[in-house]
């Protein structure tokens, strides 16, 4: 008799025990989120006057082309998941070392001119700045 009341007494705490524990998995409230969540790693780039900024993301420089005084100066911030440089086309004007993801590159532009440039690990990638 005694070994009955033992086993209804565990069978009773287990039963306890699984209830408590589904009512607080399904409890109102709880919620369970199935969708992945979007996060932007990129910092917004704000405008400065003077300045020409450039991202390289997913293998390009956007934009591909801009347009700054003489004096004013260029960025180029690599947010692509490879690293990429900027060099120039022809002459030495632009020679970055390789930039990884996060990394930028800064060059003051004082003469007029057209600047063609490329990234050396990805010669398909082009971009130009017109100084006026």
């Amino acid at each position: 008799m005694k070994n009955k009341q033992l086993i209804f007494a565990i069978i009773g705490i287990i039963i306890l025990i699984v209830g408590a524990f589904i009512y607080f998995a399904t409890k109102p409230g709880r919620s369970v989120v199935e969708e992945p969540v979007v996060s932007s790693d990129v910092p917004e780039v704000k405008v400065v006057e003077g300045v020409g900024y450039i991202k390289i993301v997913n293998g390009a420089f956007k934009p591909t082309d801009i347009k700054i005084k003489a004096g004013q100066t260029a960025f180029w911030t690599n947010e692509d998941s490879v690293a990429h440089s900027i060099i120039s086309d022809s002459g030495t004007e632009l020679s970055s070392s390789s930039l990884d993801k996060g990394f930028s590159y800064a060059h003051a532009f004082t003469a007029k001119g057209t600047y063609n440039y490329h990234c050396q690990q990805h010669p398909d990638m082009k971009g130009r700045i017109v100084v006026e």
